[in-house]
């Protein structure tokens, strides 16, 4: 497992660095039929299949980064979210923009983690000229997500900026939710409980205050 993950690692910064994209692609091929033999590595075989189409994507080979990204994505229930943003990528270097929109807005409707729905609102924000205009409900779903996170979104912001404003807010709460975690490692239990209970009366965002709740629980249970 640790040589492959050596590998996999190693391959990757070649590819970021676009490397010999030609002979990392066949170094892929080579661990996956090893690997393959073994059904107990799906994850490990996950991860190269997917760098796998990294490698496809950059060399240009469009068909065969689809076929494989597809396939990720019928496996993979719960990262089709991500899944499904490569293959738009994919569709929008082949001209194929309705695609990349039909299946993202397929996503937006089957997809019940809030991060992941942001994280598609917010590649529609970036590559679709006028998201408003071209994406059923656009203006909804960004609503939607404002009301799940708990993040108020301020008066007088278009879509793109809405969406934006989301991610960053998002990626604040992250932080100070590492903070906390963090600044506790070193506490006594009764400290921890207490920097929490402040934390989740002032923490806005709904995701990370659930989180420090379950921390708090924990806590209060090893006391």
């Amino acid at each position: 497992m640790e040589d492959k993950m050596h590998e996999y690692f190693n391959i990757q910064a070649a590819v970021t660095s676009g490397t010999d994209l030609d002979s990392q692609l066949l170094k892929i091929d080579q661990i996956l039929s090893a690997i393959n033999a073994d059904t107990t590595n799906e994850e490990q075989i996950g991860l190269f299949e997917s760098l796998r189409a990294d490698v496809l994507f950059h060399l240009k080979r469009y068909d065969g980064a689809l076929d494989q990204l597809r396939s990720l994505y019928d496996k993979n229930p719960i990262l089709r979210s991500g899944y499904a943003r490569r293959i738009a990528d994919v569709y929008l270097k082949i001209n194929r923009q309705k695609d990349a929109i039909s299946l993202l807005e397929t996503r937006l409707r089957e997809e019940t983690d809030v991060t992941f729905k942001l994280n598609i609102l917010n590649w529609f924000a970036t590559n679709i000229l006028d998201p408003s205009a071209s994406i059923t409900d656009f203006q909804v779903h960004i609503g939607q997500t404002s009301d799940e996170l708990g993040i108020k979104i301020p008066e007088n912001m278009d879509a793109r900026e809405a969406v934006r404003f989301l991610k960053s807010e998002l990626k604040l709460a992250e932080q100070r939710f590492i903070e906390l975690t963090r600044s506790g490692e070193n506490k006594p239990v009764e400290e921890q409980i207490r920097d929490i209970e402040i934390y989740i009366a002032q923490e806005k965002v709904v995701r990370f205050r659930k989180f420090a709740e379950q921390h708090l629980l924990h806590l209060e249970k090893s006391e």
